[in-house]
Order: structure tokens, then C-alpha cells, then sequence
């Protein structure tokens, strides 16, 4: 015979307040800790190459030339997300200028 009180006992909160709170808990509080994650993440050389959608060589050349922000670490390349942003932002907003006049 079935145990009634185990399957009633899941039952006594209402669904919604499950969902409420599964919802809060992986939108709201989970959005803000991955957005805070992202800003000081530091990424290698082939994570770079995928976000800037580039081959491992060019940025690998971008980064010892010194046109990309990157610095070595253990004697690899390592990416600040938010550097790379700004860098990105500056890249696209010198190009804008000439063209504006």
C-alpha cells in the first residue's frame, strides 16, 4: 500500500509558490551574479578567438603587437571581458568619426 503522507506532503505548497520562487531564484538573483561574473572574467586566447570571431592567429598577433588589451600570464595570453569590450566600443566609435564630418 501507498504511503499517503509522503506524496501529500509535496503537496501542501501550492505550485505557483514553486515556480515564484525557482523563477526569482534563476532570473532574478541568477542575472545579476552572471552579470557580475562576466565583467571581471578573463578569458584565454581560443575563448577570445571565439567571441571576436577570429582566428587564434590574429589574435594572438593583435595581442603580442599590443593592439588588443591582453597581458601574459604563466607565459599564455589572457583577455579581461570588460577590457575587450571597451576596446571594441573605442574600435567601432574611431571608425564612426571620420565618416560623421
Amino acid at each position: 500500500m501507498r504511503d499517503r503522507r509522503a506524496f501529500h506532503s509535496w503537496r501542501t505548497v501550492p505550485l505557483y509558490e514553486i515556480l515564484w520562487q525557482t523563477w526569482q531564484t534563476n532570473v532574478i538573483i541568477g542575472k545579476d551574479k552572471a552579470m557580475a561574473d562576466t565583467e571581471g572574467e578573463i578569458l584565454t586566447l581560443d575563448e577570445v578567438a571565439v567571441y571576436l570571431k577570429a582566428g587564434k592567429r590574429t589574435v594572438y598577433r593583435l595581442a603580442a603587437s599590443g593592439e588588443i588589451p591582453a597581458f601574459k600570464l604563466g607565459g599564455t595570453w589572457r583577455f579581461r571581458r570588460s577590457e575587450l569590450d571597451q576596446w571594441i566600443a573605442a574600435s567601432i566609435s574611431n571608425k564612426k568619426k571620420p565618416d560623421e564630418r
